[in-house]
């Protein structure tokens, strides 16, 4: 018969009774790779008042707060959860089994301070320049991008900046506006002798409707891009009222949502997040990822390291992008998009040929196209009239009714052209390769089983916060990971003196077993000593019976 196992309290538990956590699990490693926590939370300080309620550690917080990365907790709720229930989170945070953790208002209180008074910034440097102590940073290879994260609003929360409508009121009265006879182009009804209106007779189509009429007497259906003009759903127009930062966006296979946008840039040694954002969703890739290459540098800078060459995708091939990557002090590597100018069957763009020197292009023909002006961030260039006349291949460069040709160059044009050059160089072909392996994983990590699933808060200054301390909680882990690897890949001269150490402790153990078999024989108390020296740890490799 199988026993059935019934929990029997104890009134009292001596303390070698308690259960105790494995000594090398991940927090107890975590906490030797660290070692100075007080030094990574001094800028949660200002969140918390030694005269004010009950002073606790701001190391307590950070910790619990780097828990619910690690263990892909999105709500405090679960999080003061698990801290209470586990023995090993107990242990790392500082609390013993008899003292009450924090419960999850005061982690969701801690949470929003330490967004509003907090440098959170500050300690994904600290972590950055430990990693970088640790030989985990080089900053020669670095990598941007950057990654939707579902917000903590739906789309039913969206109300019109200038009617306060919801989505569905405001586009239910834009068809009726739609659909309404336009008040300009109305006919007055016709009036009878006696002055009274006329009687609701039908009547055929009045001019301005036979206008507006097909043959069969109906309008031709909107077009798609008509269509998208007055039922556009944008964030001009509207804003979340449950978190008004949240933006509309829209993911390639999903359907649109409110998000925010994330930005890393990590460096290729390791997988370390140099630096680390959050923005709003609606920002252009290079807008987002500027302010996050300035702190890259300096958090390269402050252990001692140059930010190097920066690679991104597509979305980031931007000739100001470029031109600011480089005022940084690296060398951009961006996927550059094919240039789709017009004149498909004629000369574009890219067959006139660009002289810095003289500040001007040469057509196909050899003709010159001179500077002539400026309109925003380019410069206009226009080729002659008489000689594009004269000229026999015009209708490739022109045609039509026009005179002369115009090509425009942005004002950083050389900066994205010497991206380009390096882009088909073999050092940038093998950087752009090793792209994906290098930032899409943390990205993949922490959406996945760190904790960035969804910005559980609201606003952008938590969103921020929710997103560097997931970088600093992946770099902590990858910090745990090299430790490992360094005490398991031992060196050959050390593998050696460990079997040598070995070896002369068998030897001394089997001389002092020797010794103790034969005073064991001569003296009664040689007996009793001898089996104590039998067992003594030097001994036990051998394992040799006494007598």
């Amino acid at each position: 018969m199988i026993r059935q196992h019934v929990l029997q309290e104890q009134l009292f538990y001596g303390a070698d009774e308690l259960y105790r956590p494995a000594a090398r699990n991940f927090y107890a490693r975590l906490n030797e790779a660290v070692g100075d926590w007080a030094k990574l939370a001094a800028p949660f300080e200002p969140a918390f008042c030694a005269d004010r309620g009950r002073p606790t550690d701001p190391g307590v917080y950070l910790k619990i707060l780097l828990v619910g990365y690690v263990e892909n907790i999105t709500y405090d709720t679960d999080l003061a959860e698990r801290v209470e229930d586990s023995t090993a989170i107990r242990r790392f945070v500082g609390y013993n089994l008899a003292e009450q953790t924090p419960d999850h208002s005061s982690i969701s209180r801690k949470r929003a301070e330490i967004g509003c008074v907090c440098d959170i910034d500050e300690v994904l440097t600290r972590v950055v320049s430990v990693c970088t102590e640790a030989g985990l940073v080089e900053g020669d290879l670095t990598a941007t991008d950057s990654a939707l994260v579902a917000a903590n609003a739906s789309l039913s929360s969206l109300r019109s900046v200038r009617t306060h409508k919801s989505v569905r009121e405001h586009l239910k009265a834009v068809r009726e506006a739609n659909a309404a006879p336009d008040p300009e182009h109305a006919e007055p009804a016709p009036a009878q002798a006696n002055g009274a209106p006329a009687r609701d007779e039908p009547q055929g189509p009045t001019e301005s409707e036979a206008c507006r009429l097909t043959p069969a007497d109906e309008s031709p259906p909107p077009t798609k891009k008509e269509r998208a003009a007055k039922l556009e759903v944008s964030n001009a127009e509207f804003r979340s009222t449950t978190d008004p930062d949240a933006r509309i966006a829209k993911k390639p296979g999903t359907p649109r949502g409110m998000y925010y946008k994330a930005t890393h840039v990590t460096d290729s040694a390791h997988g370390i997040i140099v630096a680390a954002g959050c923005a709003r969703a609606d920002v252009a890739d290079t807008e987002a990822a500027l302010p996050i290459l300035a702190q890259a540098k300096a958090n390269l800078a402050a252990g001692g390291k140059e930010l190097g060459k920066n690679v991104a995708d597509a979305g980031y091939d931007d000739a100001d992008f470029h031109a600011e990557v480089e005022s940084l002090g690296a060398t951009p590597i961006t996927n550059h998009t094919a240039d789709t100018t017009t004149k498909p069957d004629g000369y574009k763009k890219a067959d006139f040929d660009w002289v810095a020197e003289a500040n001007c292009y040469i057509c196909p023909a050899g003709a010159l196209v001179r500077y002539v002006g400026e309109q925003e961030d380019r410069l206009r260039y226009v080729s002659d009239a008489r000689e594009c006349a004269r000229c026999c291949g015009r209708a490739l460069c022109i045609g039509g009714k026009g005179r002369v040709r115009s090509i425009y160059r942005h004002r950083h044009e050389q900066a994205r052209e010497r991206n380009i050059a390096r882009c088909h160089s073999d050092e940038g072909r093998e950087a752009l390769r090793a792209r994906k392996t290098i930032v899409e994983a943390p990205f993949g990590h922490a959406k996945t089983y760190g904790g960035l699933g969804r910005i559980n808060c609201r606003g952008l200054p938590k969103a921020h916060v929710k997103v560097v301390l997931a970088a600093v909680a992946w770099n902590l882990i990858k910090l745990v990971g090299a430790r490992d690897k360094a005490q398991q890949a031992e060196p050959a001269w050390a593998r050696q003196a460990q079997q040598a150490q070995a070896a002369l402790c068998a030897l001394i153990g089997l001389l002092l077993t020797f010794w103790g078999l034969i005073w064991a024989r001569l003296t009664g108390f040689g007996r009793a000593l001898g089996a104590v020296i039998a067992h003594h740890p030097l001994c036990r490799p051998l394992r040799v019976p006494l007598g």
